[in-house]
């Protein structure tokens, strides 16, 4: 396996997000031309969550770092469309980095 041809996403809960509900966030690794739980690998990853505080304009405000491992618990904040998630995935023994942004929900299409 390449490093380079590995990248790591944002999987999202499939719930509905209100706020002080906590919902689960996990890591996921594009590997072998398909994407699994990291949890589920024996890669040496490290993981890192990172909260982002928006605008109304969507410009950065603040950032607040979360923890780290493969899964989250998030107690999801009042306005969670003013926030997003940042994922940075680094390998061990390695200068390989990779991250990903995404809205703490997936918006209800009409």
């Amino acid at each position: 396996m390449e490093l380079g041809t590995t990248s790591a996403k944002i999987l999202k809960p499939s719930q509905p997000l209100y706020p002080n509900v906590i919902a689960k966030y996990h890591a996921v690794l594009y590997l072998d031309n398909k994407w699994i739980l990291a949890s589920q690998t024996n890669l040496n990853f490290n993981f890192e969550w990172n909260l982002i505080k928006k605008d109304i304009f969507g410009n950065d405000l603040a950032i607040k770092k979360l923890g780290t491992g493969a899964e989250l618990n998030l107690k999801i904040p009042k306005d969670p469309q003013n926030y997003e998630l940042m994922l940075i995935a680094k390998k061990n023994d390695s200068e390989y980095v990779t991250s990903d942004k995404s809205s703490l929900h997936t918006p209800l299409q009409n």
